[in-house]
């Protein structure tokens, strides 16, 4: 596959084609350019790869319709009359590009299994996040694909009620949350945790259910992330960790609190309370029944996805939402100043 530039001109970064000049010219039919005389550095991104195999448990084996979008649409990948049994791998293959997989299952016999991406020519993998499963959680490894209504207690992630017609959309996208009961004392309580991918605050967890000690409250990837949103109007606190994945959920680090009180910033611990309580071994508290917010911004280095890059699938969507066209010494643009910020024209290629 083509080598990326990460600091050329043009509205491509791929190298295949790419025009090199010592002025500023260009050329017909290529839209890379290394211009100027400028040094360009070029990298190799392995290509995204899909491995789908069915889980080892009881009853894990069974059917699967398995769509993948590699850009020109859903396209059907698996055998959905074929029963799969355990440890099968249904997919195991590599792509210009995966924007999307969507699972479906018409038959009453369910498939449990795992869907996993790799960005590192199948040295690591992550598990890819279901947009619309409408289950506790949206890791898909394992997940279940039925075609009733019906759902082991062993998996949280399922896909369900295929013989309605029901299909579920999985993404897989760099940026991950990762929300944790703690396992302190008295840590078990409620939360409200809403996301910003974009389009606004989601609510992500059960602000009416009790989370316990160790206990997964949010796993969920995103194509793109702004904050995270946190508060609780009961007067059950809940203390837990807050954190963050830019690689596919390979590492995570602790999100940090822009509006909180306490001594430190970290939501890892965080303590979310109704009322003005504390929490020995927590000194990051989101109290009084406020809403906290966990901006991306506050871990540093962090990127703004301005635009949509070129190729990109109807899923991407840009982070900033065009309000207009404006003079540069507009109040309004006064703020983007150059201590803050600064434009990165590699952004498509940190972008995958």
């Amino acid at each position: 596959s083509a080598m990326k530039c990460d600091n050329c001109s043009g509205t491509t970064s791929s190298a295949s084609p790419i025009f090199v000049d010592g002025d500023g010219g260009s050329v017909s039919g290529v839209s890379t350019y290394c211009i100027d005389g400028k040094t360009c550095t070029l990298t190799y991104r392995h290509p995204p790869c899909l491995l789908v195999q069915t889980s080892n448990i009881r009853y894990s084996d069974g059917y699967v319709a398995l769509y993948v979008d590699s850009g020109d649409g859903y396209v059907l990948a698996s055998d959905p009359g074929r029963k799969y049994g355990r440890n099968e791998v249904v997919v195991d293959q590599c792509f210009a590009d995966l924007r999307g997989v969507r699972v479906t299952n018409t038959n009453r016999d369910g498939w449990i299994g795992e869907i996993k991406g790799s960005i590192d020519g199948k040295a690591t993998y992550s598990a890819l996040a279901c947009d619309d499963c409408g289950s506790p959680t949206s890791s898909a490894s394992p997940i279940v694909v039925d075609g009733d209504n019906t759902a082991p207690s062993s998996v949280s992630t399922y896909c369900i009620d295929g013989t309605n017609g029901n299909a579920c959309t999985l993404t897989f996208g760099p940026f991950c949350v990762l929300a944790q009961t703690s396992n302190i004392r008295y840590s078990d309580g409620y939360v409200a945790i809403y996301v910003d991918s974009g389009d606004g605050y989601v609510l992500v967890s059960d602000p009416g259910r009790k989370y316990a000690k160790n206990q997964v409250v949010v796993d969920r990837c995103y194509t793109n992330l702004l904050s995270v949103k946190v508060a609780n109007t009961n007067s059950d606190a809940w203390a837990g960790d807050i954190q963050v994945s830019k690689d596919y959920g390979a590492t995570y680090s602790a999100m940090k609190c822009d509006n909180c009180s306490g001594t430190t910033a970290s939501a890892s611990p965080i303590f979310v309370d109704g009322d003005s309580g504390s929490m020995a071994g927590v000194s990051t508290y989101c109290i009084d029944g406020n809403s906290c917010i966990l901006p991306l911004s506050m871990i540093s280095p962090s990127y703004v996805r301005p635009y949509t890059c070129k190729d990109q699938g109807v899923s991407v969507r840009p982070s900033w939402k065009l309000m207009g066209f404006f003079d540069a010494s507009d109040p309004g643009c006064a703020g983007l100043s150059t201590s803050t910020s600064a434009y990165d024209d590699s952004a498509c290629g940190l972008f995958p």
